[in-house]
């Protein structure tokens, strides 16, 4: 465990965070003077909305690709809690279906809300990983009392050559 290595910086300057998205870098050191360092964005927000804030479940939040190596945001989609009801993501049907039914049965059922399409997130992403460095994708959805909940995806690209 290295967690006690780790160190974080606000980039800007900020110490004492309020609501809203910050840069951050984390850095860390070996015994050897190997350091690695990574920036990264993080989100404070009013904890009295965490009830009503979406929350979008992906499969990983951190990958590594080589350069030039195409990303699909869609593949990292895992589930979605939204104004009270629970979904899991149908990469075949590229929608949201609630859990306890199968996409043919939400799909066939006169009950509303059973599936969601994927056009629910707005779905951020940088387009090609050419450049070896670190990205982000970021997945947003509202809920119906315009309460927003955010969630990112961290890309790591690496050298094609290793």
């Amino acid at each position: 465990d290295i967690s006690s290595d780790v160190t974080l910086s606000y980039i800007g300057g900020t110490s004492i965070p309020t609501e809203g998205e910050f840069q951050v870098l984390l850095q860390v050191s070996n015994s050897a003077g190997d350091s690695l360092e990574m920036p990264l964005t993080v989100e404070y927000y009013n904890a009295a909305q965490e009830r009503t804030r979406p929350k979008i479940g992906l499969t990983d939040y951190l990958i590594y690709v080589r350069s030039g190596q195409k990303v699909q945001p869609e593949d990292y989609l895992d589930n979605l809690t939204l104004d009270g009801r629970h979904y899991y993501f149908d990469a075949e049907n590229q929608a949201f279906v609630q859990e306890g039914n199968t996409y043919q049965q939400a799909i066939n059922s006169i009950e509303s809300g059973l599936i969601l399409p994927l056009s629910q997130l707005q779905i951020a992403a940088p387009g090609v990983y050419r450049d070896p460095g670190v990205y982000e994708i970021t997945y947003r959805c509202a809920s119906a009392a315009g309460v927003i909940g955010t969630v990112r995806l961290v890309i790591v690209v690496e050298n094609s050559g290793g």
